[in-house]
């Protein structure tokens, strides 16, 4: 699929913030072309995109964490 045929039909089902737009673009660069329906690519941003929130909600906990005195507990 072309990248900007991919990052259409992303805007237009997910409507994503340009942040996650740009960021899901650059880790996924190389790989558009291996996307050969719209399902697979949708399905490919939903994971990508609960990795990305999980990553900053143990960010944040971890920096709670820290604020607050207790050792770092998520390495």
């Amino acid at each position: 699929m072309e990248r900007n045929e991919a990052l259409e039909i992303i805007r237009r089902e997910r409507a994503p913030r340009d942040y996650e737009l740009e960021s899901f673009e650059n880790d996924f660069w190389n790989r558009f072309e291996e996307f050969s329906d719209s399902t697979d690519l949708l399905g490919a941003f939903d994971n990508w995109l609960g990795d990305a929130d999980l990553y900053y909600e143990r960010l944040r906990a971890e920096l709670y964490m820290e604020s607050r005195g207790f050792p770092h507990y998520y390495d």
